[in-house]
């Protein structure tokens, strides 16, 4: 059975452990509602926001690289279209990134 240690994730006041120090054991929460990931099962939420946060890092990347291939051989209004659109989704990332960040603090997870 593969468990994360709830101390990972945790204050050490909400957790009861079947351990002492220095020995092997396994951690549990004592507020079994906080248990989201002591299984190994990530929340579904967070796992939607990183995909998210993927998706928009490779539209990001994807932009910034057809920019630079772009640059020097095509007409400056093209570049400038090419520049918003990398900017654009630069701000997507970073909004995604955010959101997990901040699912992250909300639900310990």
């Amino acid at each position: 059975m593969n468990l994360t240690p709830a101390f990972r994730y945790f204050p050490p006041r909400l957790i009861g452990c079947e351990r002492r120090l220095g020995e092997i054991g396994a951690c549990y929460p004592k507020f079994p509602t906080l248990g989201i990931m002591l299984r190994g099962m990530a929340c579904e939420e967070k796992q939607r926001l990183v995909a998210e946060y993927e998706s928009s890092t490779k539209k990001f990347s994807d932009a910034v690289t057809e920019l630079q291939r772009k640059m020097g051989t095509s007409p400056k209004a093209d570049y400038d279209r090419l520049s918003l659109v990398a900017d654009e989704a630069r701000l997507k990332s970073e909004q995604a990134r955010l959101a997990v960040e901040q699912h992250v603090v909300a639900h310990h997870c």
